[in-house]
């Protein structure tokens, strides 16, 4: 890869997509005078960005749970503070430590969504009675008479929630130390429990045997999630880099526009239409809990600079295209 003074590199390859359009004649045009138009030449060329990470970012949910409200409240406020601590001590800039408000939720531990696994329960319930009905000898193990109650009796728990974003400045961009820092910080999120693993409430035996039905019913209940934890190399896409690749594509396509007229026996003459977009190769980021940028490139081009984040460096990739058509001459 070969980067310019703005640390941008450009692919070599490039895909062009062109027609050649010309008029038809009818045999009462040649009694008539030309017309102005004489047929276009229309050209797509791409030129591909390979972005040098500036950051690494961390965003996660971290999370505390008691029997209390309160105390849940206080049990997060001090992972908080000691989650700070933690990530200072492995670099992250202070300024960019941020936690959002917490809020707190109270429910059924390990179960996503009690009123899903009720219904569940209760269509087991039908299901066991019906067989039964049909079958005498049908054997199965015996239903909860009430699912209702059995939820009631349950433990309720309160869940403190809060988000997380921090920072780590990469001044040398993509060498040794940065693909070190990433692992290093993956292993010392699990090993000083940033989510907050340990600090969940614990169940006595009554309260597991009493849930499991529940956590059963809820394995066929699963929604869709979003990642708990992103930890993503991050550039910039500014609009000097991406001015200079639109002008780069824009050669390549004058150059392919002029090869295909010649052999039409044609020259090109003033642009008829012209358009561009920017699409991000890499994933788009971040999870919803985040309000940070954007994640994919607008489709118009110099609109403001853009973050582009992806968990693999080498995927920092934006790809800009420029389409492009010349009258014929």
């Amino acid at each position: 890869m070969v980067r310019s003074c703005i640390s941008v590199a450009f692919a070599t390859t490039v895909w062009f997509i062109a027609s050649v359009v010309l008029p038809v004649m009818t045999p009462s045009a040649y009694a008539q005078e030309p017309t102005p138009f004489r047929g276009v030449v229309s050209v797509t060329a791409t030129e591909e960005l390979l972005l040098v990470p500036e950051q690494i970012r961390l965003q996660m949910l971290v999370r505390a749970e008691s029997r209390e409200g309160s105390n849940a409240l206080k049990i997060m406020q001090r992972h908080k503070e000691r989650v700070t601590k933690d990530l200072v001590a492995l670099g992250a800039s202070e300024s960019s430590i941020v936690f959002s408000k917490s809020t707190l939720t109270v429910g059924i531990p390990g179960v996503e969504n009690p009123e899903v696994a009720q219904r569940w329960l209760n269509q087991q319930a039908a299901q066991i009675a019906q067989m039964r009905n049909l079958n005498p000898q049908f054997r199965a193990p015996p239903a909860a008479s009430n699912p209702e109650d059995t939820i009631r009796d349950l433990p309720q728990i309160f869940q403190a929630m809060a988000s997380l974003s921090a920072e780590w400045k990469l001044d040398n961009g993509l060498n040794e130390a940065a693909v070190l820092l990433m692992t290093q910080l993956r292993t010392a999120i699990d090993e000083k429990d940033f989510k907050g693993k340990k600090l969940k409430e614990p169940l006595d035996s009554d309260e597991q045997q009493m849930i499991q039905p529940l956590l059963t019913s809820g394995a066929y209940s699963i929604s869709y999630q979003q990642p708990e934890m992103q930890l993503i190399y991050v550039s910039m896409l500014t609009e000097a880099k991406e001015a200079d690749a639109l002008a780069s594509a824009f050669k390549k396509a004058q150059s392919q526009a002029s090869i295909l007229a010649n052999a039409a026996g044609r020259k090109i003459g003033n642009i008829r239409t012209i358009s561009s977009n920017a699409n991000s190769l890499s994933q788009n980021y971040p999870s919803p809990y985040v309000t940070a940028a954007s994640g994919a490139a607008q489709t118009s081009p110099l609109k403001n600079n853009r973050e582009i984040g992806a968990e693999n460096p080498n995927a920092l990739k934006t790809v800009v295209a420029i389409n492009i058509s010349f009258e014929l001459e």
